[in-house]
């Protein structure tokens, strides 16, 4: 399975490899997972006992997802044909069409737990122009998202984020050397 570490808000598809030893005359299969409590499926493919398939997850859904566990399943099925005396081999179930499908029973399944989201800090200024010489006061602003802490430190004066608030600190200006 791809990726080994989901993260919340920047994985966006889940890939799925398989060993699954079906062929015959028409083989078809999902990947199935859960994400944030939501149910997604994509096609799996297969070629000979290789079978592949990917699973979007849709950027919203995959930052609700953050240290959540998803459970991905894989189900596969395979037309092995009527026996000679027109009934279907033992094991197999017989479909509409009068196919003979094999299955993997239980079908292979695992989870993974999501990362959360990583920290997200975003700089803005206003005015985005000043006219030069001109007295102009301008605003830097701030944005944190996902994080515990965080500091910017100018030299001479210290902002710090904790308890989801900035706070000012001055700090006494050192001569340059």
């Amino acid at each position: 399975m791809s990726p080994e570490n989901a993260i919340a808000g920047v994985t966006k598809a889940i890939e799925v490899a398989a060993s699954i030893p079906l062929t015959g005359a028409s083989t078809s299969g999902t990947v199935t997972a859960t994400a944030a409590g939501s149910s997604l499926s994509g096609a799996l493919k297969g070629n000979g006992t290789v079978w592949t398939g990917t699973v979007g997850v849709p950027l919203a859904l995959s930052r609700q997802a953050a240290l959540s566990t998803s459970q991905v399943t894989v189900t596969a099925q395979s037309d092995v044909g009527l026996l000679g005396t027109g009934k279907c081999p033992e094991g197999t179930t017989q479909s509409e069409g009068l196919q003979c499908l094999i299955t993997c029973n239980p079908p292979p399944q695992t989870s993974f737990k999501w990362n959360a989201d990583p920290p997200n800090i975003v700089f803005g200024a206003t005015p985005d122009k000043v006219t030069q010489g001109a007295p102009t006061p301008i605003a830097l602003v701030c944005a944190v998202r996902n994080a515990i802490s965080a500091s910017i430190d100018h030299g001479w004066e210290k902002w710090v984020w904790s308890a989801r608030r900035w706070s000012f600190h001055r700090m006494t200006p050192r001569p340059i050397r």
